[in-house]
Order: structure tokens, then C-alpha cells, then sequence
């Protein structure tokens, strides 16, 4: 859990195998929840899967850093997570990777 606290200071790869020893019967299975989730949080998921800040999202998507904070906080809360790793584990056991352009 201690490593898992700061994602950004590991490469995808060794999340991917962190989400897989938490939990490897999930892995590859659709998302469950997915469609509760609004457009602006499913580009927040897909950013954060792809390793993106929450100041290259917003430069991204011409929003402000408060905007993105609201987003972010917002699929956080729906997640039931309170950390972007977290973000990246959940989207990992549902199959989602940080190769996923959009999830329109």
C-alpha cells in the first residue's frame, strides 16, 4: 500500500503487475461501472491511466487546474479510491490500460 501511495514514480509496467498480484482473478474483464462514469471522468481515467498530470490534462482539454481537480475528484468519489494509483488499479482489474485513447 506504501508503494502503491505515489504512482507517478513507477513505470506502467510495474503497476500493471501490482493491480495483477492484488487481484489477478479481475484482470481483463470489463468494466463494471464504467457507464456510470461522465464523459469528463472517463478522459480524467484515461489521462491518469496514461500517466498525465492533472496540469497536462488540463492543458490537454483547455481547462483550468480547479476544473481538473473537480473532475478528478469526482471519479475519485465514484471509484470509491482516494489516490491516482488507486485510479490506475481500478482501471487495470477492468481491463482498461494507458493505451485506451478515449472511453467515449
Amino acid at each position: 500500500e506504501a508503494v502503491m501511495a505515489d504512482a507517478s514514480w513507477f513505470s506502467h509496467g510495474v503497476i500493471d503487475k501490482l493491480a495483477t498480484l492484488r487481484n489477478p482473478t479481475r484482470s481483463g474483464r470489463p468494466s463494471a461501472g464504467i457507464e456510470n462514469l461522465t464523459i469528463r471522468e472517463r478522459d480524467m481515467l484515461t489521462r491518469i491511466c496514461q500517466g498525465a498530470t492533472d496540469q497536462e490534462i488540463g492543458a490537454e482539454l483547455k481547462l483550468s487546474p480547479n476544473t481538473v481537480r473537480n473532475h478528478v475528484s469526482a471519479l475519485y468519489r465514484k471509484l470509491g479510491v482516494n489516490r491516482r494509483s488507486a485510479v490506475v488499479v481500478w482501471a487495470q482489474e477492468r481491463g482498461i490500460g494507458p493505451n485506451t485513447r478515449h472511453l467515449r
